[in-house]
């Protein structure tokens, strides 16, 4: 913060026509005068001024070396037909600071000639009068500035730690404000966003388009003709839009794995899912901790589903809410998964395993979901050599052999090593949405994927969603499951109400 220093010594009232009242008027008259007096026109601060005025008025300093200032805190005069002028000197030869009218105030005026002196002249019509002007009498030794201090009274969202934390094309709101070790001196209040873009006033607002970090200026000014100014800055640190995960602003993200099976993956209205097993990391209670969850799209518009669940490697929450830009890399120590070693051909190598499992039965003879696979093991190169792995795997009760749903159309497993566009091993390019792509925290993810069966209605089958790490416990991935996308069928339509205005009898 910048302090430019002003030193305003103020002078007693004495010498030819010093007035012992409070209120200087408007008349022909040279007086001296100084603080704690007013400046006002003819008619003092409780009465209108007359018409047909043409009065001239100088004011000057006690002592030499000294100068007047005059802060006009009322201003409203006839507009265009009663006219204040004012000059830097003892009479109207002296040069001319400027006209006002209407309520275009003059704000704060210096003198700046030798003698220190301001002469005001006013001239109304036979016109209407008006309320007329007051101005506060200061006097100074010296044209410097006084100590402004400025600050940022408030912002939404707020400053924290010297930051505020925003997204991309987030609105953000700026109260300005500033102390004065004189008097405000109609501050006049100027923003510097830092990317280009500046605003007037002491409230203002500003939204960002590009991710990044900007210092933000604001500078108050003052009305001193020598340009009175000083500055102080924070920082805004800029986002991608980006989905949330386990917000604990949302109930659902406090759901057990029944509940968000039941009530946020499935869809049908005669679906019936019962006989849940699961594993995961953390507990429901600790929705930071835990490797499945509920995720919304939050203000990131361009993810592909609204809402749904997902299951992770490591902790899910990382992989939203916030900017992170550290690797998502969590060991859970819960061990890996057989039936998705069985599912992807492999005898073991599995760490990390999130699981549900649960039964169902189907209204209709096709079920279907769609997904999202996004890892942290997407580099460009990584995904060469360390694949983690994800499986569908359905199976008639009774029965002891899974099929995994979650294959390609040319019957590749949903892998990283599967489905990327590394220069050294890319693979499956039209299902890779890319690198890098935003609204997770994850290097990369692919396309929305569709998984798809036919089954017998009305038969019980058994269905495990698994996500592991495989060949080692590093670099976290996660499968996004879009809410409702699960749908057994049986869906009856519309609530029959009145309120929906769909009530067969009225």
């Amino acid at each position: 913060m910048n302090k430019i220093l002003f030193l305003i010594v103020f002078i007693g009232l004495a010498g030819i026509n010093t007035l012992a009242a409070q209120e200087v008027l408007m008349r022909n008259d040279e007086v001296t005068a100084c603080q704690p007096q007013i400046f006002t026109d003819s008619g003092g601060a409780d009465s209108n001024y007359q018409d047909n005025e043409n009065l001239t008025l100088t004011i000057c300093p006690e002592d030499p070396g000294s100068f007047i200032i005059l802060n006009f805190t009322v201003f409203a005069t006839q507009p265009l037909e009663d006219v204040l002028t004012i000059f830097d000197g003892e009479d109207t030869s002296a040069p001319f600071i400027g006209q006002f009218s209407g309520v275009v105030s003059p704000g704060v005026v210096i003198a700046t000639s030798d003698s220190g002196c301001l002469t005001i002249n006013f001239q109304s019509t036979l016109a209407d009068t008006s309320v007329g002007w007051e101005a506060e009498i200061f006097c100074t030794t010296t044209l410097e500035c006084q100590t402004i201090e400025p600050f940022i009274a408030s912002s939404n969202p707020p400053i924290i730690d010297g930051e505020i934390a925003s997204e991309e094309g987030q609105e953000i709101f700026f109260e300005g404000g500033a102390t004065f070790s004189i008097g405000d001196l109609s501050p006049e209040y100027f923003w510097d966003f830092g990317d280009g873009a500046t605003a007037q006033g002491q409230s203002v607002s500003h939204a960002y388009t590009v991710t990044g970090t900007y210092t933000v200026t604001l500078t108050v000014t003052d009305s001193n003709p020598i340009g009175c100014s000083a500055s102080t800055t924070t920082s805004v640190a800029v986002d991608e839009k980006i989905v949330t995960i386990n917000d604990p602003s949302f109930p659902q993200s406090f759901y057990t794995p029944e509940q968000i099976i039941e009530d946020i993956l499935v869809s049908g209205g005669c679906s019936e899912v019962t006989n849940f097993s699961y594993q995961f990391a953390g507990t429901v209670a600790d929705p930071t901790s835990r490797s499945y969850g509920y995720f919304t799209n939050g203000s990131a518009n361009e993810f592909p589903f609204q809402e749904g669940i997902v299951l992770s490697t490591g902790r899910a929450s990382p992989a939203g809410n916030s900017r992170f830009t550290g690797n998502i890399s969590f060991q859970t120590g819960i061990g890996g998964d057989d039936d998705l070693e069985d599912a992807l051909g492999m005898v073991s190598g599995s760490n990390d395993a999130t699981f549900i499992k649960f039964n169902f039965r189907s209204a209709t003879n096709q079920i279907s979901f769609r997904y999202i696979m996004a890892s942290e093991e997407y580099d460009g190169n990584f995904e060469c050599n360390f694949s983690d792995g994800f499986a569908f795997l359905l199976r008639e009760e009774g029965t002891t052999e899974y099929e995994n749903l979650a294959v390609l159309p040319n019957g590749d497993q949903v892998t990283v090593t599967n489905i990327n566009d590394s220069q050294n091993c890319a693979a499956n390019t039209e299902f890779f949405e890319g690198y890098n792509v935003g609204q997770t925290n994850y290097n990369g993810r692919t396309k929305v994927l569709v998984a798809s069966a036919d089954v017998v209605p009305n038969t019980t089958y058994e269905i495990k969603i698994v996500l592991a790490d495989i060949g080692d416990d590093q670099f976290d991935s996660a499968i996004f499951l879009e809410a409702g996308s699960f749908n057994l069928g049986g869906d009856l339509g519309p609530d029959l109400t009145i309120d929906n205005g769909n009530a067969p009898c009225g």
